[in-house]
């Protein structure tokens, strides 16, 4: 008897409970037509959506009149209501403004990626970005660099029409050289392309791996055979590229240095690989990225990355990452970098999933445009897998 009256008492509750939302949504469906009404005056007046010093009064008010045990409740309340409203209003204000620099990018940017002629890529024939570019870019001549700020420049340049850099790996995290290239020069990613990377041990023919001292390779490929290097006990040399690494094995021809590097630079350099399992990870791969001096976005495009600063505010990344989920964004990656020359501030790199021209994903780029102190569009582009 007493569970049929407990029963009879939850379902009394949650009637209650339904009539309050069902007048609450009421209140909110008429909150939103007075809030897109304030939207429209705003445009023919010029205004910003965003006022934070009405947003701050408005929820100090709401919270007035509450126990002061419930005041971060109703600043999350209030604070989710009136950005549902702004969004109501950049909905609005989208369709009517013709000023929007990156929205008339998107709208021009091509849709193919034209044959290259000439890739630029950092390390010499045998490196894994020559490696990559050779197997996404068939027939394009590859031009060897020397560093990545180098490879970037030949196409800011225009000297190349694409670079093949590599952006992260599984094993060893980011490549932040290209990161902090990426976010400040005039660049966009097109293509992006996560690629097996197997690390061979190359010695010259005359050396024995008994006898072996140093190691030489790339900061990224000595991170991610540390625990290889660590047990052999031995000193570690870093250099711009594997590539460079077995070259520099053959020049010294020193039998106590071996390199860390592709089976192509083996082959190229002359030199025997002494070992073939030497990654911390059986599932080491490393993700490359495709670059130009313009937007193009191809009709398969479904990654979206971009680069922002926040203002200094209380629960700004959070906004922002609200954002994202009522438009129905899947956010794949979110990574800070520090700003140069500002201690203790960051800026976000965020890979969020859509379409081409999907509406939501747009409107989420005009809303943070408008609201932030700094968004760049790195690309909006295919990702694709190559096996091994």
């Amino acid at each position: 008897m007493n569970d049929i009256i407990s029963n009879q008492e939850l379902l009394s509750l949650r009637e209650q409970i339904n009539e309050l939302d069902r007048a609450g949504l009421e209140l909110l469906r008429q909150r939103l037509s007075l809030s897109n009404q304030v939207g429209r005056l705003k445009q023919k007046i010029n205004s910003p959506i965003t006022d934070l010093s009405r947003e701050k009064a408005v929820i100090k008010d709401a919270q007035s009149k509450f126990e002061p045990h419930m005041s971060h409740k109703i600043e999350s309340f209030m604070s989710t209501t009136m950005r549902i409203s702004r969004e109501n209003q950049y909905e609005i204000l989208f369709d009517l403004d013709v000023d929007w620099l990156l929205g008339s990018q998107i709208s021009q940017a091509a849709n193919k990626i034209a044959s290259p002629r000439q890739i630029a890529c950092q390390g010499v024939k045998g490196s894994y970005s020559h490696l990559v570019a050779d197997r996404i870019f068939p027939g394009s001549h590859l031009i060897p660099v020397q560093t990545f700020d180098e490879t970037c420049r030949k196409v800011i340049d225009g000297e190349c029409e694409l670079a093949v850099l590599p952006l992260e790996n599984t094993t060893a995290g980011t490549v932040n050289d290209v990161y902090d290239l990426l976010t400040t020069a005039p660049l966009y990613i097109v293509k992006a392309v996560s690629v097996p990377i197997q690390h061979k041990l190359l010695l010259l023919p005359n050396a024995d791996i008994k006898g072996i001292r140093t190691v030489l390779s790339h900061p990224q490929a000595l991170a991610q055979c540390s625990k290889f290097i660590k047990k052999m006990g031995w000193n570690q040399i870093a250099v711009e590229n594997t590539a460079f690494a077995a070259q520099q094995i053959r020049a010294e021809k020193n039998p106590t240095f071996c390199a860390i590097a592709s089976t192509e630079a083996a082959f190229i350099n002359g030199l025997n690989i002494a070992d073939d399992h030497i990654c911390d990870s059986a599932y080491n791969q490393t993700r490359f990225v495709a670059i130009s001096n313009s937007l193009i976005i191809t009709d398969n495009a479904e990654r979206i990355s971009i680069t922002f600063h926040l203002t200094h505010q209380s629960g700004s990344l959070a906004s922002v990452l609200n954002l994202f989920a009522e438009r129905g964004l899947n956010l794949s990656k979110i990574q800070s970098r520090p700003v140069p020359d500002k201690p203790w501030e960051y800026s976000f790199w965020v890979d969020l999933t859509a379409k081409r021209g999907d509406r939501d994903a747009v409107l989420a780029l005009y809303q943070l445009s408008r609201e932030l102190p700094l968004l760049k569009m790195m690309g909006w582009y295919e990702e694709i897998a190559i096996e091994g």
